[in-house]
């Protein structure tokens, strides 16, 4: 009786010591044959293959994608590369995403970083700069009130509307100052060592009346709304003092201070006739004169003058 046993993985025929020769030599020689069958298979598997050592891979092999963070020894696929490139670029325009182009927006210059660094040593600071030699800026429109540059054709033209057009003995504080101090002071006190002469004014207390050399002295009231009277003191100091003036009245007085509060009448050629005392009312004639009488009767006055 034949036993035929054969091999547990690929089922290969196995001799048995209970059968006879050529009945195991056929198991023997088809083993064999079905051993070259696979090892031929084997064979052209691994032809296949890529070594372990410097693989040469074709076609389009893949692998797993490593995390995007991987930093290792494993193969990095296409899309854990542009992932990652796509970190790298982030959100740079399609002009500058390459290393050409932003070589080309650098002048493909290698220094250009250095020269942009001393080109900006060379600027001024936005806060509390400190420039040097002739800077400009634009000239503010006149009236401009705001924090902008104040050029000097800015502050110029300030400075002439301010002016006005005043002369150039009187364009400067200091030459202000000079001829303020060579005036007399307006509050009194002022000790006058030459003649003094008033220039004509026209709207003041104290100005010129006419024009020419026969111009007098006009001295108006204080405050013409009123009404009140026109006037001037003499003033003896400690001794004696009086107002003289044109009154309310429209007539020429004397009186006040020394003299209390009356106003006593001029006496000119104007009034005399009115102003005499009534004991003279008899007379007849008043004349004033700068001839001799002639003629005339009892109760007649003349005055020569």
């Amino acid at each position: 009786m034949t036993i035929d046993t054969a091999t547990p993985n690929r089922n290969y025929p196995l001799p048995s010591g209970g059968n006879n020769l050529s009945h195991d030599v056929s198991r023997l020689i088809a083993a064999l044959q079905a051993v070259d069958v696979d090892v031929a298979a084997i064979l052209t598997a691994l032809v296949q293959k890529a070594p372990l050592l410097n693989a040469a891979l074709s076609g389009a092999p893949t692998a797993p994608t490593p995390g995007s963070t991987d930093n290792s020894t494993r193969i990095a696929t296409t899309q854990w590369v542009r992932a990652n490139f796509a970190d790298f670029i982030g959100a740079a325009p399609a002009a500058l995403d390459t290393i050409a182009e932003l070589a080309a927006a650098l002048q493909n210059n290698p220094d250009i970083i250095t020269q942009i660094l001393t080109s900006v040593g060379l600027k001024a600071p936005l806060a509390s700069p400190a420039l040097t030699g002739v800077p400009t800026a634009p000239t503010a429109a006149p009236g401009t009130n705001t924090t902008q540059v104040a050029t000097t054709g800015f502050v110029k033209a300030a400075v002439d509307v301010v002016l006005g057009g005043v002369s150039a003995a009187f364009d400067t504080l200091s030459e202000i100052a000079a001829a303020l101090a060579t005036k007399a002071n307006l509050a009194g006190g002022n000790a006058f060592t030459g003649p003094q002469s008033i220039a004509p004014g026209t709207a003041g207390i104290i100005g010129q009346n006419g024009s020419g050399a026969g111009a007098g002295l006009s001295i108006g009231t204080p405050n013409p709304a009123t009404g009140a009277a026109a006037f001037i003191s003499l003033n003896r100091t400690g001794a004696y003092a009086v107002n003289f003036g044109l009154d309310t009245d429209n007539k020429l007085k004397v009186g006040g201070w020394s003299m209390g509060a009356v106003a006593y009448e001029i006496v000119h050629m104007g009034n005399v006739a009115t102003l005499l005392d009534t004991r003279y009312a008899a007379y007849r004639v008043t004349t004033i004169s700068t001839a001799a009488p002639s003629g005339g009767a009892n109760g007649d006055l003349w005055f020569q003058v």
